[in-house]
């Protein structure tokens, strides 16, 4: 015989208990009536001076490009061959590390 058959057996109950549930929510209900009033008010807050210097900002990369009739272009411009190399050779020793785009 099952649960759900039988004399004097009861069958299985599937109702969610509510009495926790609710008494959480009225503690959370009067600790929020509680803070409420509160959080309107502000604190002065005296914030440190810094002597950092700013973050590096990243420059545009350096594009050449080279299309099919051999025009160069550096970045927007265009340049022949010696200007190029003036250019490249003209750059300061850390940008000379960063990449270069063909």
């Amino acid at each position: 015989m099952g649960p759900l058959q039988g004399r004097g057996q009861r069958g299985l109950v599937a109702d969610i208990n509510v009495t926790p549930l609710v008494d959480v929510m009225l503690v959370l209900l009067i600790i929020f009536m509680v803070t409420a009033p509160m959080m309107t008010q502000g604190l002065d807050v005296d914030l440190p001076e810094t002597t950092a210097k700013s973050l590096r900002q990243e420059d545009e990369p350096l594009v050449v490009t080279i299309d099919k009739e051999a025009k160069i272009t550096l970045g927007k411009a265009e340049v022949n061959q010696a200007i190029l190399f003036q250019q490249l050779s003209k750059m300061e020793e850390a940008k000379k590390k960063e990449p270069i785009y063909l």
